[in-house]
C-alpha cells in the first residue's frame, strides 16, 4: 500500500514505485488493464478486492506494466466515462461480496482518456468477506505471493480472529471506563461528570508499537478544550495534562496508537443545575477528534479507526439551549452513564462532524429531542444557531 492518503497519490508516487523497484506483495498489486466484460473477469476482480479486505488492506494499481512483480512502465488504461465505471465497480462489489465492504477509488490523469486507476481496500472489522457472484461462493485472503482461497482451517481462524479482536476492543473500553469511574484514572481529576473519548485504530492490537518519541506528538498532544497543559512521557506513552494546579482534563496516547481523552470541566456545572452546554460541547468533541486524528496520522497509524464517546455520572443533566432557539432546558437524562455506540472511520479525510451526527443525536434523544439542533436533517453543521 502506498503510504499516504489515497486522494494525495500522484504520478510521482507511481514513478517512485518504479525507481525503488517495489515488488508486488500482500498489500499491493499491479495490473496493466481493468477488465469487467465477461463473467470470469468480474469474478476475478471480486476475488482480488476481497482478498485485500480480508487481509490487511492494500492497493490495486491499474495501468502499469509489470514483470516479475515489479513495474517496468506506466501505460495507463482507457476510461471514456469514469462516473459510469465507478458505478459499475460499486454495483459489482455491492452485489458480489458479503458482508458489504468499502473501497476507495482514485484516478490519476496521464493524457486524454488515459489514466491510472488505484483501488484501495482497508482491513475490515466485518471480515472475512465472501465472494458471492453467480454460483461462486468463496473466501480469499493474501500473502506475499498474492491471493489464495481460504481453506476450512484458515476460515475458522479468520472468524475466531475477528471475534477475538472485537472482544479485545470491548474489554479495553469496558476496563478503562471502570477504572476512570472508580477513580483509578491516569491522574486525579477535579469534577464528577466526565466526557471520555476513546480512539482505537483497528490495527492497535495486531501490530508493533509506534516510536512516539520520534514524532511531534510529544509536544503537540493536547487535552480536550484546555487553555494550559503540560506533556510528559510515561510508561504507557505520552500523557498530556490540562490545568496547572487543579487537573480537569488529560489525554493519553498509548504506544500502540490508542488515544484516551477525558475532560470534566465541560460538564462541571452547578450541582443544583447540571447541564450540557450544547454547542460548545459538540464543538469540543469535533475539534478534539480532528486534532487526535492528525496526531495519529503523524505517528503513522492507519484506518479503519473506531471512535467511542462516553458520558459518566450525568444522571439529571439537561441540555442548555440558546435563548434564541428555546427559552428553557430540555428534559433530564435518566441514567448515570451514556456509553455511545462506535463510530468507524474508514479514511482520515472523512467529515468528522458528519460522522458524529448520529452519536450526537443519541445524546439529544436522551434529553427528549429528536436530534441535535446544531445540524440540519442531512447531518450538516448549522452556523445560524449561537
Amino acid at each position: 500500500m502506498i503510504n499516504k492518503s489515497i486522494q494525495e497519490v500522484t504520478i510521482d508516487d507511481i514513478q517512485r514505485l518504479i525507481e525503488d523497484a517495489v515488488s508486488e506483495g500482500s498489500t499491493i498489486e499491479y495490473k496493466s488493464h481493468l477488465a469487467l466484460s465477461t463473467r470470469d473477469e468480474r469474478e476475478e476482480f471480486l476475488n482480488d478486492v476481497s482478498s485485500f479486505v480480508n487481509h490487511m488492506g492494500g492497493d490495486i494499481i491499474y495501468g502499469v506494466e509489470e514483470e516479475s512483480g515489479i513495474i517496468q512502465s506506466v501505460s495507463g488504461i482507457d476510461i471514456s466515462d469514469y462516473d459510469d465505471l465507478k458505478l459499475r465497480i460499486e454495483s459489482l462489489i455491492r452485489d458480489g461480496i458479503e458482508p458489504r465492504m468499502l473501497f476507495y477509488p482514485h484516478l490519476i490523469t496521464m493524457s486524454e482518456n488515459k489514466y491510472i486507476l488505484i483501488l484501495r481496500m482497508k482491513s475490515s472489522t466485518l471480515k472475512p468477506h465472501r465472494v458471492v457472484f453467480g454460483r461462486h461462493n468463496q473466501f480469499y485472503s493474501r500473502n506475499s505471493a498474492g491471493k489464495y482461497p481460504m481453506n476450512t482451517a484458515q476460515l475458522r481462524e479468520a472468524f475466531i480472529s475477528a471475534q477475538a479482536l472485537r472482544d479485545r476492543i470491548y474489554r479495553f473500553r469496558t476496563e478503562r471506563i471502570h477504572m476512570i469511574k472508580s477513580g483509578d484514572a491516569l491522574i486525579e481529576l477535579d469534577g464528577l461528570a466526565k466526557l471520555i473519548i476513546h480512539i482505537l485504530p483497528i490495527s492497535c492490537f495486531e501490530s508493533e508499537d509506534f516510536n512516539l518519541l520520534g514524532t511531534t506528538a510529544r509536544e503537540s498532544l493536547t487535552p480536550i478544550r484546555t487553555s494550559s497543559k503540560h506533556n510528559i512521557v510515561n510508561f504507557d506513552g505520552i500523557l498530556s495534562i490540562g490545568g496547572l494546579t487543579t487537573h480537569y482534563s488529560y489525554t493519553q496516547l498509548f504506544r500502540n496508537g490508542i488515544i484516551e481523552a477525558v475532560n470534566t470541566l465541560i460538564l462541571n456545572a452547578r450541582p443544583e443545575d447540571p447541564y450540557i452546554p450544547g454547542k460548545s460541547f459538540e464543538e469540543a468533541i469535533i475539534d478534539s477528534l480532528t486534532h487526535y486524528l492528525d496526531v495519529l496520522q503523524e505517528i503513522g497509524a492507519t484506518t479503519p479507526i473506531l471512535i467511542y464517546i462516553s458520558l459518566l455520572n450525568i444522571k439529571g443533566y439537561k441540555f442548555a439551549l440558546p435563548q434564541s432557539f428555546f427559552d428553557e432546558y430540555t428534559s433530564s437524562i435518566d441514567r448515570e452513564d451514556l456509553l455511545l455506540p462506535e463510530i468507524q472511520l474508514n479514511d482520515f479525510d472523512s467529515d468528522i462532524s458528519k460522522c458524529l451526527f448520529p452519536v450526537f443525536n443519541l445524546i439529544w434523544n436522551a434529553c427528549g429531542y429528536d436530534r441535535s439542533i446544531y445540524y440540519d436533517l442531512d447531518g450538516n453543521r448549522r452556523n445560524d444557531i449561537r
